[in-house]
C-alpha cells in the first residue's frame, strides 16, 4: 500500500483534488444548486488522471530517481514494481480519469488532457532535464487543477475569477519549487537536473524566488479589483501575504536552515488560504444576501 501511495504521489494528488474542489465552488453559480454527482465525478477524475500522470512520470524518470537520495526508493526506481506493470496501471488510471472528467464537464476533460500532455510530454522529458527555468512552463500543468474544477461548474475559463485562481496557483509554484531546490541542491546536481541552485548559487536563486513571490503576492493584493472579495480576504489573506513578504526578507537577508524552513512553510501554507478565500467570500456573500 505504501508503494502505491508513493507511485501515485498521494500527497500531491490530495492537493490537486482540494484545488479542483475550490475551483468548482468558485466557478459554480450561486443561483444553482451544487450537483453532488458532478462533484464526485470531478474528484474521481482528478484522482485517477493525476495518479496516471505521476505514474507515467516515475516511469520516465526512473533512471534519474535512482541517482537522487530523495527519490531512489520510489517503486519503479528501486524495482519494487516493473515499468511494464506501472505502465499498465497508469493506462487504466488514465482511461478512468478521462471518463470521470468527461462526466463532470467536457471542458474539464479537455483541460485534464492538456495537463497530462504538458506534464508528461513536455515538462518531464524536455523542460525539466534541459532548461534551468523549466519550472516556469512546468507550472502550467501544476496550475490547471483549479481550472479543471472551475470548468466543471462554469465553462467560462477566461472569466476574471478563473484567470485569478489560475494565476495564483501558477505563480506560487516558482517560490515553492526553487526554495525546495535549495534544500535538494546536491541531489539535483548528482542527477544532472539544471535547477537554479544547482547551476548558479543561493543568492541568484533567492533573486528569482523574490521576483515571483512579489508577483504572487501582488496578484493577491490586487484581488479586489479582479474578483469579489470580502471578510476572508481582508481578515486572513492580506495578513498572510504581508507575513510572507516579511519571512522572505528574513530568508534573503540572513540565510539559514531556520529562515529557510520558516519561509518554506509560509509559502506552502499561503497557497491554501489564497485559494480558499475567493470561494469562501463568494458563498459567504451569497448566504449573507439571501438571509
Amino acid at each position: 500500500m505504501k508503494s502505491y501511495f508513493v507511485l501515485t504521489k498521494i500527497g500531491i494528488t490530495i492537493f490537486v483534488i482540494i484545488a479542483g474542489i475550490l475551483g468548482y465552488l468558485l466557478g459554480h453559480k450561486t443561483s444553482a444548486p451544487v450537483e453532488i454527482s458532478k462533484l464526485v465525478y470531478l474528484i474521481l477524475g482528478l484522482y485517477f488522471l493525476s495518479g496516471s500522470s505521476f505514474i507515467f512520470n516515475q516511469i520516465q524518470e526512473r533512471e534519474i530517481d535512482q541517482m537522487m537520495e530523495r527519490t531512489r526508493l520510489r517503486p519503479v526506481a528501486c524495482f519494487d514494481l516493473s515499468a511494464k506493470k506501472a505502465w499498465d496501471l497508469g493506462a487504466v488510471f488514465f482511461v478512468l480519469g478521462v471518463c470521470f472528467l468527461f462526466l463532470a464537464s467536457t471542458m474539464s476533460c479537455f483541460l485534464g488532457l492538456v495537463s497530462v500532455l504538458t506534464y508528461n510530454v513536455f515538462y518531464t522529458p524536455i523542460w525539466k532535464p534541459k532548461w534551468i527555468f523549466g519550472a516556469v512552463p512546468g507550472a502550467i500543468p501544476g496550475a490547471l487543477p483549479v481550472l479543471i474544477g472551475f470548468a466543471a461548474g462554469n465553462n467560462n475559463i477566461f472569466s476574471p475569477e478563473a484567470v485569478y485562481i489560475f494565476t495564483v496557483l501558477f505563480l506560487w509554484q516558482m517560490p515553492h519549487f526553487w526554495t525546495l531546490a535549495i534544500k535538494l541542491k546536491d541531489d539535483y546536481q548528482r542527477a544532472g537536473i539544471p535547477t537554479l541552485p544547482a547551476q548558479r548559487n543561493i543568492e541568484n536563486t533567492q533573486y528569482y524566488i523574490g521576483l515571483y513571490l512579489f508577483a504572487y503576492v501582488g496578484v493577491v493584493f490586487a484581488a479586489p479589483f479582479l474578483i469579489k472579495t470580502y471578510l476572508f480576504h481582508v481578515a486572513i489573506v492580506l495578513p498572510i501575504a504581508v507575513k510572507l513578504l516579511v519571512e522572505f526578507i528574513r530568508f534573503h537577508k540572513n540565510f539559514s536552515q531556520r529562515s529557510w524552513l520558516r519561509f518554506f512553510m509560509w509559502v506552502n501554507m499561503s497557497v491554501i488560504f489564497f485559494l480558499i478565500a475567493p470561494a469562501f467570500d463568494k458563498w459567504y456573500l451569497y448566504f449573507l444576501g439571501s438571509s
